[in-house]
């Protein structure tokens, strides 16, 4: 049997908790959505392949963390877009319905 999913992410400015006023924040949250979806497809495509729960985690890390690092100037970088992310990881290997089930 083969499951497969893909995740999108559509997480607003402020509900990635950027600096919310500055001019281009929304485009920042876009940006932030694509590289949270690829980095979670990613982890569960690895996951799928490895079985290894922490190495997926750390490869979505990697790829959310390269573009979290790249608009640090909307505070990208900040704890709250971080934990948002977490929050997501968590909800991937995790939930009810996520790959650990």
């Amino acid at each position: 049997m083969k499951v497969s999913m893909k995740v999108s992410v559509a997480l607003t400015a402020r509900e990635w908790q950027l600096y919310s006023s500055a001019t281009g924040s929304a485009g920042a949250a876009r940006k932030l959505n694509t590289a949270a979806s690829k980095a979670l497809n990613e982890a569960h495509k690895l996951y799928a392949e490895t079985k290894d729960a922490g190495k997926a985690i750390s490869a979505a890390w990697k790829i959310w963390g390269a573009k979290s690092n790249e608009l640090s100037s909307f505070g990208a970088s900040d704890s709250e877009p971080r934990w948002m992310f977490d929050d997501l990881i968590l909800r991937l290997f995790c939930a009810p319905n996520g790959l650990k089930n």
